[in-house]
Formats: C-alpha cells, structure tokens, sequence
C-alpha cells in the first residue's frame, strides 16, 4: 500500500489527528521541528480490490469498500493508535506517536488481530486484508496547514513495515522479530524463517502473527519465564504481611503499592501471596491495559470473571450459569443481584424491571451488588483483591472500590492496589488504608540482584559496575537490560554464569525499558516536555542559569516548570552553593529525552550552551573545559572543540586520570579532521599525538601509541619539521624500550638527542637522555646510565624540576629514580639513598599520584637491593597503594616485583610469591619483556627461599632466556645465579658452579658489586660441597668482604649442605 501499490488512489483522504492531539502537536516545539520515536507501525490493506470495483462508480466503491476500512480504523482506535494515512485502500498508522506508548507492539498486534476477526465474523463478501507489522525508530513531525494538522512519519521503519504488508497472504499478518521481542509473551506468532525481503541485504527473520496468549501484563509473561532473585524488600514485606494478619481478625484494610515502573509493586504482592499463611486466604487479581481506561467496570469486571471461572470465550449462557452458582452460594438475594452483576458482564440482562430502570438508579444498584458480594464473599473466607495499574483503571471501577472501602473496616477483606506515583486517590488519611512505598534498590541491593543473574565471576565486575549505574536500581531496568544483552550474543552462558563474548563499554537502552520512560515523558504537558529535553543537552546535571539562556522562556515560567518536573520525579534539585542546580532522577531518562531530539536540534542546543558557559565563565573557562569539549564537538564547533579538547586532557594527565586523558585528547584529533589543514595545524596535531604518549605509557598500550607515532613521523616529514621529527624519535625510544628492543631504543634516542642538540632544544635533549638513560640501565651499561644521568642532574634542582617533558610523570623525578637504581646495582648505596630521597621530596612537591608511586618504589628498590626489608617494605607498600588507587597499570607490575621479593626477603613468602606471580602474567599481558624476565628471577629466588624448589629450573631458564635475548644484562647475571642456585638445591654442584662463574662473570663486566657479592657466596658453598674446601675459604672471605664493604648483611649460609638454609631469613 505504501510506499507503492498495486492498487492506486481508489479512495484517498487525509487524516488529521483527533483535535486534543492536534491542539498539543501545535503546543510542542519538538513535534514541528520533528523528533524521534521508537514506534510500531502498522500497514493494511485488502487484495484484490480492483477487481471487486472494476465495474462500479464511485459513490458504489465508497460503499463497498467503507465497511472494511471502518474495521481497520475501529481496531487501531480501540488501540489509542494514530491512523495518518488513507490511501487506496488500506491505512497506515502508528503505535507510540506522538504519545509513547509502553507497548506499542502489544497494542499494534492486537489491532492487527481484532481486524482479521472482525472481518471473519462480518461477512464472507468482504476482501480479505493482509497487515504488516514493523517496531522501531523514526522521525516523526507534525505539519501545520491552515485548514489542518497532518501528522507524519519517515525512516526506514516505515518501509519495512510496507514490506512486511506487501508479502503477507491475504488473511494474515506478517511481523518483523523486533515486534515479536516486543510482544514476547503476549503474542502467538508462528517463524516464516529467514526470508529475503524487497530493498534489503540480508534475509530476515519474519513471523505472521496468529493469535494472543492468556497473559495479559509484563508481570505474567516475566513470572512465566522466571522470576530472579527478590532482595532488599524486607521491611515492605513486613507491612503488608502485617496488614494481611490484621485483615484476617476482621480489621479489613486497603494497602496502596506506590512505585515508578518497574521498581518492584507487582513482585512484592506476589511474595507475599507466596508465604504459608497465605494458603488461607481466597485471591482475586484484576488487570488493565492503558488503552482499556475507559470501558466502564472493566477491571472489576475482569476480577469478578476469575473469580467464577468464566472462561474467556464462554457463551452467554455458561457464564450466566456460573454467576447463579457463585451467588447462590453465597446465599445473597439472586432476584436482587443477578441483574445488576449481570449488566456488570456485559451478560444479557432479561429481568423486565431491570430495563425500566433509569442509568442512575441501574449505576446505585451495580455498586451496592457488587459491594455487598464482595463483603459477603469475605463473610465466608477472608477475601485478598488485588487491582493491578491502578492508574490505568476506569472511573466507574474507582466509584465501586471506594464503595467497598466504605464497608471495609469490619470484614475480612483486603484490598491490595499496585499503582505508580501519578495516579490520585481519597483514601489518604483514613483509618483503614495503608501505603508502601517502593523505591530504587540501594546500590548494593543492585549490585546483589546483578550478581544473582550474571554470577560472582570478577571477570564482569566491570559490566556488573556498569548495568548498576545505568539502570539506577530499578529490578525491571536491571533484568532487561540484561536480558538485552543476552539476545545481543553479549552475554553467553546461563543465569548465574553468564561470561562476557567480547569486550563491552557501554550499553545500550534496552527498547522495553525506553518505551516505559518515553511514555512516561510523553504524559507531561508540551512546555514540560520540551523543557525536559532542552534541560537533556545540558547534561545530566541542569545548571539553571544555563538553562534559562537556552530555553527562551523567562524565570519565573522556567522556575515554574522545574517545580513540576520536579514533583513528576523527573528531575531533583542538588544542593549547590556556587549555583541554582537540578539532575536528572535517572540517568536513563536523561539518555531517552536527549536521544528523542533531532539531531539537527541537538546540534543547535548545544552550539549555544558553549556560548552560554563562554559568557558566564569568561576569564575562568579551564575551569569548565570538560563540559565545553562536549558541548563543543556535539555543536560541531571545531575550532572550539579542539581548544577545550587539549586543556580538558590537560587537566586530566595532571591527575594521572589517563583512561580520560586519552579521550580529550582522541577528540582533539577528531576535531583537527574537520578543520583545514595548513602548517600550523598539522603542528597541532604531531603535538597531540605526542601527548598521548604520556598518557599510553602509563596505560602500557604500545600498540596504540606506536600507530599514533607512526601517523606523527609522517605529517613531520609532510612538512619537513626537524624539532617534532627529534622529539617523536624520542618518544620511540621509549616504545622500544617497553617492547625490549634496546637497539632500536637507543639509535632512536641518540637520533632525537643528536637533533636536539644541533637544534639547541635544551627539554627536547633532557628528554632524549632520560629514555636514552633508561635503555643503557635496562642493557646493564651503567657505566654510560650513569654518565649520562650524573652528568646532567643539575637541572633537578632548577625551574624545571616539576615539569614533565616528554615524560609520563614529572621527568625530574623519572631521572632522578634511574639515577638512584644505576647507583643502587653497583653498590654506591649512600649516594643511591640520597638521590631517591631527593626523587620522593620532588614528588610530594608535584602531588601527581605518578610521581609519588614512582618515586617511593625507587626508594623502596634501593633499600631492597641493599638487604633491608623493613624500610623497603614501608616505602613499596606506600607506592603500590598510590598505584593501586590511581589506577596507573604500568607501574602495578614494576612495584609488584619489587614488593614481592621485599616480602620474601622479610620471611613472608605466601604473600610474596603470590604478588610476584601476578608480576610476571601482567608484564605478558602487557607485552613488558624486561618486566616478565625480571619478576621471574625474583619469584623464582622467592620460591627457592619458601623451600619449594619444584619448577625453579624451569623459571631460571625461561629467564635466562628471555633475558640473554633482549641484552638485560643484569637479570641476565641474576637468572644465571638463580640457575645455580636451583642446580644447588638438588645435587648438581658442578653445573651451579658452572652458573655461578657466568654470573660473576657479567657481573664484573658491569661492576654490579652486590650481585658479585651473591655470586661469590653461592661459589663459596659449591666449592665446599664439590670438596675443595680451600677455594670455599678463599670465595666465602671474599664475599664477607664485599658484603660488609656495601654495608649489606651477609646471608646466614650453612657450607655443610646444600639447598634450603642457604635462604633461611633472620
């Protein structure tokens, strides 16, 4: 029918929206600038037609086609659904525009099955129809004419659902598994299959809807496929069970169960009808729908059905049958009753005095029927009635309930009302009534209910962080957008194991849980609505004087309508003493109003809050730079965006926030795209991508920070820039040098520091040297590590002392700390101890977390290193917490190392070798080769100190190797003694010595003087064991003499055997 047809123009009249909706489009600003809208839509038309008024006129096409038309306007009416189109001859309408409706799919396939059975009782003469169904976004927008308001809708949604009606068999409905989703529980509906469809790539996955199921709410289709677990309700438990027990004493009582949706209303009355006292106690439920508010008596109607068991389908007479049952049982005058609970069921009434009756006279006699059989049935055994959506019930079911409440006090009877907080009642005050308020789950009641569903598994402690924050404890919100996640193949596994498929950073609003706060939304009156989504681009947090500027409405309206929005629970006024200040209740409200926005207006909005903010912060605006950048790239105002981009990641690597760093400075460079590119900015952006630099190191991805470098090198050669050219061959070194290759390090950095000095860039050379400084301590070249560092420490002590240059963290403190350790490997403790203790007051001066992580585990290592676990211990436990709660997962594996064995050394071995294996699986997954070699040496030496000797000449080797091929010289020399070592502790002393004397070895090469101190000791008790007592003699004074010379304490060794008391701590 539409977009194309078979069958043209037959009849074709537009349709207007019933006058109240037009009057609010024409109120709204978002309906005539157009919005989005997550809708149902529904195309129907009959086959065939053509050939039924081939022959006929057009006033006898009117009549022969009208009838079937009506059926189809009839059944989307009685949805609450929008027809806007007639064309030919079939429709076109919208489930949830322009007001959101919360089941937009139920509502749109039940229109689609009261057509096809209305059609089926009405007359074999009449065309078949054929209907199709599609849910999703589109852009709506409501057009003003001077003679009308049409209302319209456009995307891609629409030419699917046009789709789904074209293939359907005449008599059927053919739906999308979107709608299926949407309906899940509510709907029966037969798979067709993945089938090609008309425009599309790829197959679809289509159903034809057949008939609906015996469920009629959410809350029976989520108790019919499983319930999870009830937490945090105790104390409301409590309330209505009490109640309960008062009621069955003959103290009826009506309960109030007030919560927004999906807090948990319908789940706390259904635990409670679950407990053992329950058993006694006859329960009646009723339910209602939106679309059904206004058919009289409906949902007691509904309840009273159930309770004489009339089956859905049942003839008049059989019900009839069942009504004189339940009430002669009950002994109630039948003669008196019967009609009026009759009229009620809409069963034929045939009492001749009932017809004579006036309305008014026929209303008073229903209440009191029904008022007294509800009493009387309480008489008999104490009675529950619980009414489900109260605001959704009708009038006359209100009239009848505060009937029965009248009577209440002294009966057996309670009734349990489920309602959200909008709906409006007049039993506030009385005796008898009672109300429960259900709010959020507190976080760690969430964070229970999330565990119960995904499981305790650490590896989705993230996502379970993540699905606690975004659905702000509301059961309903939690469940689905797990359940989302699920269908989405995001989660694998079963309840209480579910495992992440891949690597998630947001989630998505699942479209239940957006149809139930678009509705909600969609309930407000046009000005309240549109200023919910004005206040939506702002943020999550609503600075008022922001917002008035924005808004163009003046204070006292604005004021006005804040207070309604917060007494509709929208939004909640923040205590601020620098500003007037709102925030969103939920987040997710916030994300469903500004994701109904053009994007258009969007763009706008936010385009003038960043002239806002400039205005009102002129002369501070660092201080609002975050909130700019976001403005300013969502306005697509690029200059500005790169501005506030770079000082917002500014801000954030002075607070080693890294994970945040990284994405001001990302949108930098997504702002430098859309702007020319001449010299200047092609400077700009080498310099950004350097500064991430900083920022990956810390973050240990290399990877990324080499693409970065990479794409830096070729716009400096573009433009043939020398000083940026030098300074990416310095941020290469130090890639080279976390990857392991020291060669390639150190060309790199003699490279940038050769430039430098040409260029007579004095920071651009310190930052060669400290990099090249690092790669010549790593190879084991002290020698040169030192020349290098000693030679040029006088500048840490000048202006530049606190500045990073080039450097992660502030770069005097970097220097001073591969001073320190180069001074602490060939023994110069006291010089090492005093250039650490300068790194450290340094560091506290700076206050970045980096700086003083780093600083006290250069400290901590030097008083490792020299045999003194106590004070290492206070120095490295200080910095690996810093680490820890900073977050900064580069160092986390360095300070682990050295802490481990600390905790060896001080006899704590479970501890130490715990830690120490942590070290070395995160220096791999980090691709740190330096970091694996070198944690492995020391986890091994911590095993061979705790007596578990098993595996340690596997560790020796694997570091050995590793070492040996990266040119670590140095653990190199330690990974040969722990060799020895392991050969010691089982007999094959002549293979320890052989490793012993390549350790000594490079260990004099490099004049690492404590480590030739080890050496000579594990000699010493070779030689001893091998029977040459007097080499023993002559290696164990050497090595006592060594060890007392550094002023480190010698190890309490027994010659006479091998192994375990080598390692005995005091």
């Amino acid at each position: 029918m539409y977009p194309t047809s078979d069958d043209r123009d037959v009849i074709a009249a537009p349709v207007n929206p019933p006058q109240h909706l037009a009057k609010r489009l024409l109120e709204s600003r978002a309906a005539i600038e157009g919005e989005r809208k997550q809708v149902t839509v529904l195309f129907a038309d009959m086959k065939g037609s053509t050939s039924l008024i081939q022959d006929l006129d057009p006033e006898q096409v009117e009549e022969r086609l009208r009838p079937t038309l009506q059926i189809m306007i009839d059944a989307v009416h009685r949805y609450e659904g929008t027809i806007n189109r007639i064309e030919g001859d079939g429709i076109m309408a919208l489930f949830g525009a322009p007001l959101a409706y919360e089941d937009s799919a139920v509502r749109a396939a039940y229109a689609a099955l009261d057509m096809q059975n209305a059609l089926r009782v009405a007359s074999d003469t009449q065309p078949a129809i054929r209907v199709g169904l599609h849910a999703g976004e589109v852009l709506v927008r409501a057009i003003n004419t001077d003679l009308s308001v049409d209302y319209d809708a456009i995307g891609a949604t629409v030419h699917l659902a046009a789709r789904m009606e074209q293939m359907a068999t005449p008599g059927s409905i053919y739906c999308t598994a979107d709608v299926v989703r949407l309906a899940e529980g509510l709907i029966e509906a037969r798979p067709l299959g993945l089938v090609p469809v008309k425009g599309f790539r790829e197959p679809l996955n289509l159903f034809e809807i057949t008939g609906h199921t015996s469920a009629r709410t959410r809350w029976e289709v989520a108790a019919a496929r499983g319930l999870t677990q009830f937490v945090s309700r105790d104390a409301e438990l409590a309330v209505l069970r009490e109640t309960m027990r008062v009621a069955s004493e003959g103290h009826g009582k009506l309960v109030g169960v007030v919560g927004e949706p999906g807090a948990g209303k319908s789940r706390l009355v259904h635990e409670v009808l679950h407990l053992p006292e329950s058993s006694a106690w006859t329960v009646l439920r009723a339910t209602t729908a939106s679309y059904t508010r206004n058919t009289p008596y409906l949902a007691f109607s509904n309840l009273i059905r159930a309770w004489c068991e009339i089956p859905e389908q049942a003839p008049s007479d059989e019900a009839d049958r069942r009504i004189r049952a339940k009430i002669s049982a009950l002994g109630e005058d039948l003669a008196l009753a019967l009609p009026a609970i009759q009229s009620l069921l809409d069963i034929p009434v045939k009492d001749a005095a009932w017809q004579s009756l006036e309305p008014a006279a026929r209303r008073q006699r229903i209440l009191a029927a029904a008022k007294n059989l509800i009493l009387s049935a309480a008489a008999v055994r104490p009675l529950l009635l619980w009414f489900e959506d109260m605001q959704w019930t009708d009038a006359e079911t209100r009239s009848l309930l505060e009937e029965i409440a009248n009577g209440i006090e002294t009966s057996h009877l309670l009734i349990v009302l489920t309602y959200r907080p909008e709906y409006t009642h007049k039993w506030a005050g009385k005796e008898y009534y009672r109300e429960i308020q259900i709010d959020a789950l507190p976080q760690a009641a969430a964070d229970q209910l999330v565990r119960s569903v995904l499981g305790n598994d650490e590896a989705n402690g993230q996502l379970r962080e993540l699905i606690v924050q975004r659905t702000d404890g509301i059961p309903l919100f939690i469940e689905e957008t797990i359940r989302s996640l699920v269908e989405g193949g995001v989660l694998r596994g079963r309840i209480g194991n579910y495992k992440l498929s891949r690597e998630l950073h947001d989630i998505r609003i699942p479209e239940t849980v957006q149809a139930v706060l678009a509705s909600r939304i969609d309930r407000l009156i046009p000005a309240q609505r549109d200023l919910l989504q004005t206040a939506s681009v702002i943020g999550a947090d609503v600075q008022v004087t922001l917002l008035e500027r924005i808004a163009g409405i003046d204070g006292h309206e604005l004021r006005t309508l804040l207070a309604d929005l917060q007494g509709s629970d929208f939004l909640y006024q923040v205590p601020n003493t620098t500003s007037f200040q709102f925030r969103f209740k939920h987040a997710l409200t916030h994300e469903v109003a500004y994701g109904s926005l053009l994007s258009k207006t969007r763009r706008n909005l936010h385009g003038q809050i960043v002239r806002a903010i400039e205005s009102q912060y002129r002369g501070n605006l660092a201080e609002m730079a975050e909130s700019l950048t976001h403005h300013a790239l969502a306005g697509e105002l690029w200059e500005e965006a790169l501005t506030y981009a770079r000082q917002a990641g500014g801000k954030a690597l002075e607070l080693s926030a890294y994970h945040e760093a990284r994405i001001f400075f990302e949108q930098a460079l997504l702002a430098l795209t859309h702007l020319p590119q001449d010299r200047a900015r092609v400077q700009t952006g080498i310099d950004v991508r350097l500064g991430l630099r900083m920022i990956f190191g810390a973050t240990t991805e290399y990877a990324a920070l080499e693409t970065y470098l990479r794409e830096a090198e070729a716009l400096a050669i573009s433009i043939d820039d020398r000083p940026r050219l030098a300074a990416i061959s310095v941020a290469q070194t130090f890639v080279h040098n976390w990857q392991g290759d020291l060669e390639a390090s150190i060309q790199c950095g003699e490279r940038g520091l050769e430039i430098a000095r040409d260029i007579k860039d004095s920071r651009l050379a310190l930052s060669a040297s400290s990099f090249l400084g690092q790669a010549y301590m790593w190879r084991g070249n002290f020698r040169k590590s030192l020349a290098l560092l000693q030679d040029n420490r006088s500048w840490t002590t000048g202006p530049l002392r606190l500045e990073r240059i080039g450097t992660t963290g502030t770069s005097s403190v970097l220097w001073l700390g591969m001073l320190a350790a180069s001074q602490a490997y060939i023994g110069d403790f006291a010089d090492a101890e005093k250039t650490a203790q300068q790194a450290c007051a340094i560091a506290d001066e700076a206050g970045r977390p980096y700086d003083m992580a780093l600083a006290h585990w250069y400290a901590g290592f030097v008083q490792a290193h020299q045999g003194n676990p106590p004070r290492a211990l206070s120095l490295l436990e200080h910095g690996y917490h810093i680490c820890r709660t900073a977050r900064i997962s580069f160092l986390i594996p360095v300070i682990s190392t050295s802490l481990g064995h600390t905790y060896a050394l001080a006899g704590r071995f479970d501890e130490g070798i715990e830690l120490l294996t942590k070290a070395v699986e995160y220096s791999k997954s980090a691709k740190f080769p330096y970091g694996v070699a070198w944690s492995t040496v020391y986890l091994g030496f911590a095993n061979l100190m705790a007596g578990r000797t098993q595996g340690v000449t596997e560790q020796a080797k694997d570091a050995i190797d590793l070492a040996s091929s990266h040119h670590y010289r140095a653990v190199e020399a330690s990974a040969r003694r722990l060799m020895g070592d392991a050969c010691q502790c089982s007999d094959r002393h002549e293979t320890a010595e052989a490793y012993y004397l390549e350790a000594l070895q490079i260990a004099s090469d490099l004049g690492l003087r404590p480590e030739m101190a080890h050496c000579q000791n594990g000699l010493a008790q070779a030689c001893f064991l091998l029977g040459r007592s007097s080499d023993g003699d002559r290696l164990r004074s050497a090595a006592t003499a060594l060890y007392s010379s550094l002023r480190m304490p010698a190890p309490p060794t027994d010659f006479t055997s091998a192994g375990g008391s080598a390692y005995r701590t005091s």
